[in-house]
């Protein structure tokens, strides 16, 4: 949900073509690392 929100905004607020694939990119990465991060936040949790 919030990879797609961001998505949407830099699609309509950055207009170089660059910055907006680099923007992204990095979009992408940046969710991914916070899903991995809660994941194993919640395993731990579970774990102990």
């Amino acid at each position: 949900h919030m990879r797609l929100g961001l998505q949407v905004v830099i699609e309509d607020y950055v207009h170089a073509e660059a910055t907006k694939l680099l923007a992204l990119i990095v979009n992408q990465f940046f969710t991914l690392t916070v899903a991995v991060v809660c994941a194993l936040a919640v395993a731990k949790l579970v774990i102990g």
